[in-house]
């Protein structure tokens, strides 16, 4: 399965609430603890590549680096609720070392409980230091807690590794970067390095490496004037031919036609929810 790190996600460190029609969403993943709640309609959720489609008052929980997407066949309507696991600091204890039994939730009888504590979420979305918004949290978070079960959590030392090496990548991307000198870093074989990621994020490394690049890209093409051998040259592309392959293979589009588009500035979600080779 291939995904992308949603690091933006793990920069706003605040809750994050919303409502969301008819949503879909490319795989991705990130620190944070994302929480759906179906009201209406039905949605196609897969986390770490289990599928479900939730009826409504059914919930999905994405732990903390669970690879997740959304797909909505005709019609949803959910709020989506995303937790900094350094907010709380019991629960980021049991996010490192425990998971949910399951991933989902079907419909039962804290179903309104459920709802409630969500739909007033909604209206602290943004907040780092409410104390209500915490207590709701809670509450959701109890309700899943209850209804799921706590397991230890079944991780290995290679997903530390990984998470590790994606955030070190979202740093240092621009860099002259390569397997070798990545796997000198953390210490591995370059071909265990390459072995393990390949399996972790369903593709090889210098093809998420561009992703990352053509991102930054994108992001220049939208906010400067600069020529295209400028942009790949400053997004760590080492020739123009590179960008190009690389940028339309991620986008689905030249980067002449993807300028010429109108495309808001920082809209990472859009981003991941439009391309088509992740």
């Amino acid at each position: 399965m291939k995904a992308f790190f949603e690091l933006h996600r793990d920069i706003n460190n605040a809750i994050n609430c919303f409502e969301s029609t008819n949503n879909a969403c490319n795989p991705h993943f990130h620190s944070n603890i994302e929480i759906l709640y179906l009201m209406e309609g039905s949605i196609e959720v897969t986390i770490n590549g289990e599928k479900r489609t939730l009826p409504p008052g059914g919930a999905s929980v994405a732990g903390s680096f669970d690879i997740h997407s959304y797909r909505t066949p005709s019609f949803s309507r959910c709020i989506i609720l995303i937790i900094p696991t350094d907010m709380l600091d019991g629960f980021n204890v049991m996010a490192r070392f425990a998971d949910f039994s399951t991933s989902f939730l079907e419909p039962g009888a804290r179903d309104q409980d459920m709802a409630n504590a969500m739909e007033r979420l909604v209206e602290f979305s943004g907040c780092r230091d409410s104390m209500i918004a915490k207590g709701y949290v809670y509450v959701v978070l109890g309700i899943l807690a209850e209804q799921l079960g706590i397991s230890e959590a079944a991780r290995s030392g290679s997903d530390f590794i990984i998470r590790d090496i994606l955030v070190y990548l979202e740093q240092h991307y621009l860099e002259d970067l390569t397997i070798e000198t990545l796997a000198k870093r953390y210490g591995y074989h370059k071909d265990y390095l390459s072995r393990l990621f390949n399996a972790s994020i369903g593709c090889g490394f210098s093809h998420y490496l561009n992703i990352l690049r053509s991102r930054h890209a994108a992001m220049l093409l939208r906010n400067t004037h600069q020529n295209l051998e400028e942009i790949a040259y400053q997004s760590g592309f080492n020739s123009t031919r590179t960008f190009y392959r690389a940028f339309q293979g991620f986008y689905g589009m030249t980067p002449t036609v993807y300028r010429r588009m109108e495309v808001p500035e920082n809209d990472a979600d859009r981003e991941l929810t439009q391309v088509g080779n992740l």
